[in-house]
């Protein structure tokens, strides 16, 4: 399974533009730009925040007493294993940065899911879910989108050195 968030993020595809114009070989900058989704992506972690700011949904009191009971709550969302989290990892070419992770119950923390609805365990089993919120956790954040900019910035001084 496969899944594309496009950026649509005028700013920073500017800037890319940019960047593609000025120079052939532009891996230095993706490298660069890379690290910055990456940890983008691990600042939402440890904030529980969303690319757009807003706080992540609190659990559900059905999640919290299955999470006590195992004694892992009170503790961080989306973290009683360090799965997801250890999963994200970054790329880069001479053409593109990407962020992302390969387990496919990714998709229902980033997007939620509907009661009824079916996801994948951390171990590839089927469950039903319940009612689950959105918590996005990949995405440009205002921090993430100033130091691409600036990345771009950055590696363009040092092109026209």
């Amino acid at each position: 399974m496969k899944i594309d968030i496009e950026l649509d993020n005028k700013r920073v595809l500017a800037a890319i533009n940019r960047l593609i114009q000025a120079s052939t070989d532009l891996t230095p900058a993706m490298r660069v730009i890379a690290g910055h989704l990456e940890a983008g992506v691990e600042r939402a972690f440890a904030t529980e925040t969303a690319p757009d700011g807003k706080a992540w949904p609190a659990l559900s009191e059905v999640t919290r007493e299955r999470r006590a009971a195992k004694g892992k709550w009170p503790g961080k969302k989306l973290q009683v294993q360090t799965d997801l989290l250890g999963s994200i990892t970054s790329d880069h070419s001479a053409t593109e940065a990407v962020v992302g992770t390969n387990l496919v119950y990714a998709t229902t923390h980033q997007f939620g899911a509907n009661k009824g609805a079916f996801g994948i365990t951390s171990r590839g089993a089927p469950i039903p879910w319940g009612d689950i919120p959105a918590r996005p956790f990949l995405g440009i954040s205002a921090d993430t989108e100033t130091q691409v900019v600036d990345a771009i910035g950055d590696f363009l001084r040092e092109q026209w050195r």
